[in-house]
């Protein structure tokens, strides 16, 4: 019995890996969902500050005060948009398997996000952008 089992061991088809579709039937999966739907999260977090920074560095001329300032509100943008995707149970596995499904619900999270800060902006931005300069 033990000799048949070691020849079945030197078969290469009995050591090889098993087949893709053999591997998604299980119900263990490789990496944690916890672990995509986070990494997804930090991912969207981090590429919206980034946005947020670079346009800020770029076009925004004045003190370094004003350019914390922005840096400040992009970070909380971005902080903020995956908080609320998160809420919405847009990094789920099912979620990200078919975005279709979940494209309205993240078009307007980024609407709002946008309209956000383009509303803090306005109101609390540099001279020749906040309200009183207008009245």
């Amino acid at each position: 019995m033990l000799h048949a089992h070691a020849a079945n061991l030197s078969h290469p088809a009995a050591v090889a890996s098993p087949r893709l579709a053999d591997v998604s039937a299980t119900r263990s999966t490789l990496i944690s969902p916890v672990v995509v739907a986070g990494a997804a999260r930090l991912l969207e977090a981090g590429l919206i500050a980034l946005a947020g920074v670079i346009v800020a560095m770029a076009y925004v001329s004045g003190g370094p005060g004003d350019l914390t300032r922005y840096v400040v509100a992009s970070v909380t943008a971005g902080l903020a948009t995956s908080a609320i995707l998160s809420r919405l149970g847009l990094y789920s596995i099912g979620a990200m398997c078919n975005p279709m499904r979940s494209i309205a619900g993240l078009l307007g999270c980024w609407s709002m996000a946008a309209g956000a800060i383009a509303a803090a902006v306005f109101f609390m931005g540099s001279s020749g952008t906040r309200v009183g300069d207008f009245a």
